[in-house]
């Protein structure tokens, strides 16, 4: 059940994540806001799934046998879709090749064990809102790698996430609060 601490870091961080990327002198591509909003359902919809009984059966299973079997259920699930749609291209450059290895191995293989150890940890009510902290993570890295430039609204909108990130820790996780209750 959300507290109304956790639902106000959750406006906060959905508005910090709408501030952040807002900009009001550029052309808005709602079919782009449509999809990026349907990949925070599906995304969301998992962070529910693996909270819930549903995956109690999973709490003995090791979070690299966990990223292995969903990478592997991805892996075909894509495969299928790019043969079924006739987009499958495998010409590609060996540095594109490179490129595609490095994501994976970052963003998908490390980062979605780490995911689910912390999943494990801290419950996916917390480890959702924190999730919101990889668009500042991006922004910010943007900023030092890349030289990219940060506007007061775009520092408003982390500023907002960090918030709720922190609200969040500020709430006694359902464990804490049934011990104190005993």
């Amino acid at each position: 059940m959300i507290v109304p601490k956790q639902a106000v870091a959750l406006t906060l961080a959905l508005l910090g994540s709408i501030i952040m990327v807002w900009s009001p002198v550029s052309y808005i591509n709602w079919v782009g806001v449509f999809l990026a909003f349907c990949s925070c359902l599906s995304f969301g919809t998992e962070l529910i799934m693996l909270g819930s009984k549903f995956a109690r059966k999973l709490d003995n299973v090791d979070s690299i046998t966990v990223t292995t079997y969903l990478t592997t259920a991805a892996t075909i699930s894509l495969l299928l879709t790019g043969f079924l749609t006739g987009k499958f291209n495998v010409n590609v450059s060996p540095k594109g090749w490179l490129a595609i290895l490095v994501t994976a191995v970052f963003s998908t293989v490390i980062s979605n064990i780490l995911f689910f150890m912390g999943l494990r940890e801290i419950g996916s009510s917390r480890t959702s809102i924190l999730s919101t902290l990889e668009p500042v993570v991006s922004v910010s890295l943007g900023v030092i790698v890349l030289r990219e430039s940060l506007t007061l609204l775009q520092t408003l909108g982390i500023s907002m996430i960090i918030s709720a990130v922190l609200l969040i820790y500020s709430v006694k996780p359902k464990k804490e609060m049934l011990i104190q209750e005993e």
